[in-house]
Order: C-alpha cells, then sequence, then structure tokens
C-alpha cells in the first residue's frame, strides 16, 4: 500500500478503468489519488519520460501546483 506521503497516479489506455480505481481508492480513504488525464501518451508527448524499474527512494511530493479535491 502507498505510505501516507504518497501520491497514486493511475492511468489507463481509455482512462475509464483509471477512474473508477481512483474514485474506489479515494471512497476506501486514500486521499492524495488522480488518474493521469490522457494517459501514458499525453504523458510522453508532453515531453515528460517514464521512469521503469526505478529503485529510487520515495520523496515528499510537491502538491502546491495540484487543484484541491473536490
Amino acid at each position: 500500500m502507498a505510505a501516507e506521503c504518497d501520491a497514486v497516479v493511475l492511468c489507463s489506455s481509455a482512462r475509464t478503468r483509471s477512474l473508477l480505481v481512483a474514485r474506489t481508492l479515494i471512497d476506501l480513504g486514500l486521499g492524495d489519488v488522480v488518474a493521469l488525464d490522457g494517459g501514458v501518451m499525453a504523458w510522453h508527448l508532453a515531453g515528460h519520460e517514464l521512469e521503469r524499474g526505478s529503485r529510487r527512494r520515495r520523496v515528499r511530493p510537491d502538491l502546491s501546483s495540484r487543484a484541491p479535491h473536490r
């Protein structure tokens, strides 16, 4: 399970599944859950890189640019 300071970012090809899972996790009490708008393809097209097999330590995410939960 995610640590208290982790943001959980979900994505799926059509985004439908990630939205359903995000809503379920929020309903179960996990607070910092988001569905990646546009999925992995939009992330890549925006010039961001994907990290695979990372072994780096968890860090507290910078949430200052995120909109508040509804």
